[in-house]
């Protein structure tokens, strides 16, 4: 276009103004007398693709103080009780907390409204709760099954019983009295055979038999993700989310949780995630982040004093970021180790005193539907981990997966 026809544009355009508008005048007018409606639909908007997505995450924890069974971890361990529900379950119990302002947990009620499909009339019981209840009760659904679907499932476990050399055959049966799979093996009689049940602690998956053992794979609905620090170390953490730090002299709010242990302690992924950065940063030393196997959550893992032998090559002082690398880590995995890398002054080498005790920082974020599209909410990670705490790895367990491996069960 040349620039003698912009400019003509340019003209019909402020022509086209002046006969609408009258030298620009009503434009102003009109900007003024619909100023308060645009003022209100800015303000909508904040509020809903900010701030609403912030305070029903916030609700979830609310009540999460004194009592017995009133406390976010709490209510999502016994929450486990009900299997493929539990989560279910328990958005029911929170929201009922919120609405009540109640610090009890009525799991069982919880649970009976949901098997009776009537959750509704259950969360307004009370003659004090008013309003929408299932758009509260749908969105803490929401954020929870986002937050926590990988936490708990089927997991697979190793078990083993000596052959009685009066069984015949062994053959894996459902029970009706226990509810699944277990072992029983034919005994001969003097009036024929009968069978007897040899093994019904666990739900079976799969048995063989060697050189007179019966070894066993079974399944329990408990536990799949884990505390970044195994069991048979020392750590501890408190709720520091939003406190105040300084860095290189700024004041800032920290944005996750430290976890401390001693320098050179294991750090294990939390659940199966894939890479999708990994790198040094002056901040934050030798860093990794994390997303889980179904997108829901992301984890930031800062200060490693070094990666695990697999990440190596990611060790790169010239602050080259990786990108999604391709690499999957599997939940209890080592990915690194506890340090002070990066910390409060940039820069800070591994293995430098910082004057504060070694740590990891983590960080964590929840996927959950906005208005327009997805977005990533950064939540305070200790109610997660207060959870995961009931849970660490240990030498036994990669002991009872090396054994279902080599055994091929």
């Amino acid at each position: 276009m040349s620039k003698n026809k912009l400019v003509d544009y340019i003209q019909l355009a402020l022509a086209a103004a002046r006969i609408t508008y009258g030298d620009f005048t009503g434009l102003v007018i009109q900007g003024v007398k619909y100023l308060p409606r645009v003022l209100a639909i800015l303000v909508a908007v904040v509020i809903i693709v900010v701030l609403l997505p912030a305070l029903f995450i916030w609700s979830l924890f609310t009540g999460d103080s004194t009592t017995p069974s009133g406390t976010f971890s709490e209510i999502a361990v016994e929450s486990m009780q009900y299997k493929d529900d539990w989560i279910t379950v328990m958005s029911i119990t929170q929201t009922k907390k919120i609405l009540t302002c109640s610090g009890k947990a009525d799991l069982q009620g919880a649970y009976q409204a949901m098997k009776d499909h009537k959750i509704r009339e259950y969360l307004q019981s009370d003659p004090n709760v008013t309003g929408d209840t299932m758009d509260v009760y749908n969105r803490n659904l929401e954020l929870m099954q986002n937050m926590l679907s990988g936490y708990a499932g089927n997991e697979y476990f190793y078990d083993e019983i000596t052959k009685s050399n009066s069984w015949e055959t062994v053959t894996k049966k459902h029970s009706d009295i226990f509810g699944y799979n277990v072992l029983e093996a034919t005994v001969k009689t003097k009036d024929g055979e009968s069978t007897k049940v040899i093994y019904s602690s666990h739900d079976v998956v799969s048995f063989k038999e060697d050189a007179g053992v019966i070894k066993i794979k079974y399944q329990e609905y408990s536990f799949k993700a884990y505390f970044p620090i195994a069991k048979e170390y020392t750590a501890s953490f408190i709720d520091d989310f939003g406190a105040g730090r300084t860095h290189d002299g700024k004041a800032v709010s920290h944005e996750g949780n430290d976890i401390f242990a001693a320098r050179n302690t294991p750090i294990l992924a939390i659940e199966d995630c894939t890479i999708k950065k990994i790198g040094w940063n002056s901040l934050g030393g030798w860093r990794i982040l994390l997303m889980s196997g179904d997108g829901h959550r992301k984890y930031y893992y800062a200060h490693m004093e070094n990666y695990s032998e697999k990440l190596q090559k990611y060790k790169n002082l010239s602050s080259k970021v990786v990108d999604n690398p391709g690499i999957g880590v599997k939940a209890g995995e080592v990915i690194g180790y506890v340090g002070s890398s990066g910390s409060f002054t940039s820069n800070t080498p591994p293995g430098a005193d910082t004057g504060t005790p070694p740590h990891i920082h983590l960080q964590m974020w929840v996927v959950n539907k906005g208005w327009f599209s997805d977005k990533e909410t950064l939540i305070d990670p200790y109610y997660c981990l207060k959870f995961l705490a009931n849970n660490k790895y240990s030498e036994d367990l990669q002991l009872y997966k090396e054994k279902l491996d080599m055994e091929g069960l």
